[in-house]
């Protein structure tokens, strides 16, 4: 099987890397065995036949293609990463097959890094990848091979010694080893679905070299154990054909299309998401995870259906014991580390800095500055941080030891400083030389020991919970806390990667760090607020040029002709009416004005120079097409370096900072959000995108200019299985559904299913965990939940009632599952 391994290796090596076939790759007798059986080969014909399936039939293509996949990478590496594997590579590296080079050729063209040793004519083709197969033994002369093997057993020292190599334990520690890495079982399997023997192969290399391979008592369809074969076996019965032509046939249904438009909005990703977020959801979803099912991949791909964020599974947290002790709570947990902390080490090497090191001297005095004595202060008079401290103290989260150590030792007022962090200058050696001092081991072994104690399981578990995390949100948006953190980040910390990873210890998303906004000065001025700036904007911009370039372009470029004329459409105002009449809209428009964000000038610019009503519609965007060429020689005319430096010298203007502040904060994003979700705003959004207008990367750029997240483009949802434009009701959902269930071969899955609890433990076990009085006290719970009662009405209200699937569940396994899907 290592044979099989390296040889397919080198072939894909040589095959991709050279432009012609199988140059040599090594020498002596051992080579020379190997290539007499190479020259039995008519190659030129073997890669013309490999050549024409990859052009001309879409299952051998589809096998190339997986060849580009992570998979296969990742196949490679694992199989790269036996250690059998590279002692047989040895062998052959030293008996003088130079197959370390062509593995590495291998590996290149694949894009993984390079193998290292030192590890411890004219004619049909017949058609898929078996047909590949079929049509490459058609050429290849098994007599010879036979004759060969025989002839270079009894007259060839090199070639015996290297039949035993195969024939060695370490071969079938290899193989051993090689069947028990699931990517290797995938390929397996996915070769072996597109009609490759791959049995006969083991088969003959168990006859020739006694290698022993795993049974597969039918052609193997690799799952992530043997509970997920026996599901995938009930959903082979399903003839997905049918179900899809029904679907399809539905999709104009005036009901079913309510349905869907409804589960890909983003009320029901919502909903789902606070079901989601559920400790019973959870628990429902880690006990089936658990019981062998594949739910977080099948949960993964309902994302996906709906238009959703990737699924992320819960997190089994402490889970180590389901008996509690006491060993002392949080307190008991602190005392014991700060037990092992080199107290005396740390004054010491403290001292020692002070005299030593310029970067640590600097930074401590920044720390004992009053500078930073009145950020601390702001930070502890917070309501928000004082209420997280009060939780996490309630926790048992006391920080009062912590803050009295670096008191004392320290001899500074610091009760918020992380007892270490690291940057890339020269304080970060300073900082690591402390963190030396601390015997990671012995506090590592501390923290499993309290692992099981119920009062840090406790508060280890608020501080996963979404509780916890929005009050550390709340608390990093305070501008006290924010300055805090950019204070540190200036002293020469890294309070930054700190941060990061204190998120990814708790389970959060990626820390996001404040930004430096509108620190030009200290003292601020008024040089005429934002309407000044808008006012020097205007007079430095090439009003008469714009109109004649516009004259001009209306002359001379069908595409800016045809993006004028949509403008000017009744249909494109409407949607402008649609928006400017919605009351989240018109909020935001005037806090906008509030701030002396008023676009009535350029709005007034737009209409006089262009002759359209356009109050929304930016100046400029561009977009890969000719439109985007007549929008840039627009663009082109402003001088951006005269701008710039006008809006740079406002900058310290007070009017135009509150302006900005309120343009970076939360309340304004949230705004932006809820307009970003209006229906009127999202129709006007595809419109301009459907004019060629490159209104997405537009939006994307505002989202990045005001610190927000990425920019998510509206779905074409009121179009989104628009087939024909004259709805009718097929029987809307249910009639769906009962169509669906008709086709169902119930029958068929009451007999497998029969089946299999009499021949498969694995699907015993999980059937009976699903019966289990824990299971039903799982289920009974999530449908107790108010949040899933309302996002199951709501999936109710708009025809998803899931009452037939469940009732075939129950009728054909003769469980009471409420909530597991019907495909599993």
């Amino acid at each position: 099987m290592k044979l099989l391994a390296i040889a397919f290796t080198a072939m894909v090596a040589f095959a991709t890397v050279e432009s012609h076939y199988l140059p040599a790759f090594g020498k002596g007798p051992l080579y020379e065995d190997i290539q007499y059986f190479i020259d039995m080969i008519p190659m030129e014909q073997v890669v013309a036949t490999v050549l024409e399936y990859a052009s001309e039939d879409a299952e051998f293509q589809q096998l190339i293609n997986y060849f580009a996949t992570a998979d296969f990478k990742s196949m490679i590496q694992e199989v790269e990463g036996i250690k059998e594997f590279h002692d047989f590579a040895d062998y052959l590296e030293t008996n003088g097959v130079y197959i370390y080079n062509s593995l590495n050729r291998l590996n290149k063209v694949v894009g993984i890094p390079p193998f290292h040793q030192t590890f411890a004519g004219e004619k049909q083709i017949t058609g898929g990848v078996k047909g590949m197969f079929e049509d490459v033994k058609k050429l290849i002369s098994y007599d010879k091979f036979i004759k060969g093997y025989v002839y270079k057993m009894r007259t060839s020292d090199a070639f015996r010694g290297f039949v035993a190599e195969l024939k060695s334990p370490g071969n079938q520690k290899f193989v051993d080893e090689l069947y028990r890495k699931n990517k290797f079982l995938h390929f397996r399997g996915m070769i072996a679905d597109k009609g490759i023997d791959v049995t006969l192969i083991e088969d003959i290399i168990y006859t020739v070299l006694g290698v022993e391979f795993p049974i597969f008592d039918m052609p193997f369809e690799y799952y992530e154990n043997p509970l997920s074969k026996d599901i995938h076996d009930f959903t082979k019965l399903i003839d997905l054909n049918k179900i899809g032509q029904i679907v399809v046939s539905y999709l104009d249904d005036d009901e079913v299309q309510k349905a869907m438009e409804y589960m890909y909005s983003e009320e029901f990703h919502q909903l789902v998401r606070q079901v989601e977020a559920l400790p019973e959801y959870q628990e429902l979803v880690i006990y089936l995870h658990d019981a062998g099912l594949d739910i977080y991949g099948l949960l993964q791909r309902v994302h996906k259906l709906f238009g959703m964020e990737d699924y992320v599974p819960p997190k089994h947290i402490f889970e180590f014991s389901q008996t509690y002790v006491n060993r002392g709570g949080v307190k008991g947990l602190v005392d014991a580390v700060i037990a092992v902390l080199p107290l005396q080490k740390f004054k010491a090497l403290f001292e020692e800095k002070m005299a030593t090191s310029p970067a640590f001297v600097t930074f401590v005095q920044k720390l004992r500055s009053p500078d930073f004595q009145k950020i601390v202060n702001a930070v502890y008079t917070s309501p928000i941080f004082l209420e997280m401290r009060q939780k996490a103290i309630d926790a048992g989260l006391n920080i009062e030891p912590v803050k009295k150590i670096i008191e004392n030792m320290l001899g500074i007022h610091l009760p918020t400083v992380p007892l270490y962090a690291f940057y890339e200058n020269p304080l970060s050696k300073d900082i690591h030389d402390f963190t030396k001092l601390i015997d990671l081991n012995k506090i590592g072994q501390i923290v499993v020991s309290y692992l099981d104690d119920d009062e840090v399981q406790k508060a280890m578990e608020y501080m996963y919970s979404e509780e916890f995390h929005q009050l550390v949100r709340q608390v990093e948006a305070l501008p006290e806390y924010q300055e805090l953190v950019i204070y540190l980040h200036d002293a020469g910390l890294d309070i930054y990667g700190l941060l990061q990873r204190v998120h990814k210890l708790f389970g959060m998303e990626d820390y996001v760090p404040p930004k430096h906004i509108f620190e030009f000065s200290q003292t601020y001025v008024n040089r005429g607020g934002v309407k000044g700036l808008v006012d020097a904007v205007i007079a430095v911009l090439p009003l008469q040029k714009f109109k004649a370039l516009f004259e001009e372009k209306l002359s001379t470029s069908p595409a800016f002709i045809a993006f004028v004329q949509k403008l000017r459409s009744p249909d494109f105002q409407k949607i402008v009416n649609a928006v400017y009449t919605s009351p989240i809209f018109l909020e935001m428009r005037q806090k906008a004005i509030d701030v002396g964000l008023n676009i009535e000038p350029v709005k007034k610019i737009i209409e006089n120079l262009l002759g359209i009503h356009l109050p929304t519609v930016p100046l400029y965007a561009f977009y890969e097409n000719p439109l985007s060429k007549d929008i840039h020689d627009f663009t082109k005319l402003i001088d951006l370096n005269k701008i710039g430096q006008i809006v740079v010298s406002y900058l310290d203007d007070d009017e135009v900072q509150k302006a900005m502040e309120y343009m970076y904060s939360e309340e304004f994003h949230q705004l932006v959000r809820q307009v970003e979700a209006l229906p009127e705003y999202q129709e006007l959004v595809i419109y301009l995108h459907d004019a060629g207008l490159d209104i997405y990367g537009l939006l994307q750029r505002v989202h990045k200019l005001f610190g927000m997240e990425d920019y998510v483009p509206p779905n074409h949802n009121p179009r989104l299985f628009w087939f024909s434009e004259t709805y009718v009701n097929r029987g809307g959902v249910k009639g769906l559904v009962d169509a669906v269930i008709a086709v169902l071969p119930l029958q068929k899955f009451k007999a497998l299913f029969e089946e299999k609890m009499a021949t498969s433990p694995a699907f015993v076990t999980f059937v009976q965990k699903l019966r289990s009085p824990d299971f039903q006290k799982i289920v009974n719970a999530v449908y107790t939940s108010p949040i899933f009662l309302e996002m199951r009405q709501k999936a109710i209200d708009a025809g998803l009632n899931i009452e037939p699937v469940k009732k075939i569940i129950e009728n054909m396994l003769g469980i009471h599952l409420p909530t597991v899907p019907a495909f599993f």
